[in-house]
């Protein structure tokens, strides 16, 4: 499978944004298709992000 580095780093500068809208509004589907990834890629955004703010505290 062939990821687009743009996408990945759009992914990546969006990760924080999608995690706090998930937090208080949208749901995985609706962010998937709102930055035209894949629900799978919000998953694990929505992970790394985690992992960030655990290693964080």
């Amino acid at each position: 499978m062939f990821i687009p580095d743009g996408l990945i780093w759009k992914v990546g500068q969006s990760g924080e944004e999608i995690y706090c809208r998930l937090q208080w509004q949208d749901n995985h589907h609706a962010l998937a298709r709102k930055y035209k990834i894949s629900l799978q890629s919000i998953y694990s955004v929505v992970k790394r992000v985690k992992q960030e703010k655990r290693a964080r505290i």
